[in-house]
């Protein structure tokens, strides 16, 4: 990370790059990373700004850290939640209290309305009832759980031999509950799927359903990922992310914004490479 950081001045003076994609897999682990950072931010003449992914739970238990990644610099946030439903969060690694995860979310947005939160979540998992699934996407839509935008996917099983990373619900599915019923999708080696509360094609079903009445939501916004991707095409960030998502111009995205964002770039690189500045 020092070794990366180190460049973030040189590509702010040759570039004006100041916006970042982190891709830890949870860059709030270490406080002493954190702090660490922090160091290095604050000798910089400029403030950079950074989407990561971070866990939920961490920032639950340690609250300290909220301050220390806002003066880093993070204003949008991927908590990978997947479900708030206590026995199926343990089950996957991620169990904590449902109200605490709910009042820090609560909390930040209270205290750091310019950080986007975004939240994913799974379909099917073990244990978890449809009631328990419609509980949480309820109170998103309602607010009471204050994300600025989620997604909803199914359960997706892979076959061991077609997955280079197994959990221990892909290598013994039966062992959590799952009924295999033959391959839903054999390019993919997903298995069609049956368990105490679900299948397959219903967790598919229930979770586009919930994305088609988002689309409908003011408060589902443009994720702070998808946001920063476009801002580096000359869009403010500050005005795509708190975009509702159904509002966006996407075709303007696709047929205006987007070519002429690679017209200039290519023509920049072909000024690189005929100058030899690279």
């Amino acid at each position: 990370t020092g070794v990366q950081t180190c460049a973030l001045p040189i590509y702010y003076r040759q570039y004006g790059i100041k916006d970042y994609i982190i891709v830890d897999d949870t860059f709030n682990d270490h406080n002493e990373k954190l702090e660490s950072l922090l160091s290095m931010v604050e000798r910089l003449s400029f403030k950079p700004v950074f989407w990561a992914y971070h866990r939920l739970d961490l920032i639950c238990t340690r609250p300290e850290t909220l301050d220390l990644l806002y003066r880093i610099g993070v204003r949008a946030m991927f908590f990978g939640i997947e479900t708030l439903n206590l026995p199926t969060g343990r089950t996957i690694g991620k169990g904590f209290d449902r109200q605490r995860q709910i009042e820090m979310m609560q909390t930040m947005k209270q205290r750091y309305p310019d950080v986007s939160q975004h939240g994913s979540f799974i379909v099917g998992l073990p244990y978890e009832s449809v009631d328990s699934i419609q509980r949480t996407f309820d109170q998103i839509m309602s607010g009471d759980i204050p994300l600025d935008s989620w997604i909803f996917n199914a359960m997706r099983i892979h076959q061991p031999e077609d997955n280079a990373f197994n959990s221990e619900i892909t290598l013994t599915p039966e062992k959590f509950g799952y009924e295999n019923l033959g391959l839903a999708d054999p390019r993919a080696g997903v298995i069609r799927w049956r368990n105490e509360h679900l299948d397959y094609d219903r967790a598919v079903e229930l979770a586009q359903d919930y994305m088609a009445q988002s689309r409908d939501n003011p408060r589902h916004r443009v994720s702070g990922h998808t946001a920063l991707h476009i801002s580096t095409m000359g869009l403010d960030f500050d005005l795509i992310r708190n975009t509702p998502f159904g509002q966006m111009n996407w075709h303007n995205i696709r047929t205006m914004v987007k070519p002429n964002f690679e017209k200039e770039y290519r023509s920049k690189l072909a000024m690189i490479v005929s100058t030899n500045k690279y």
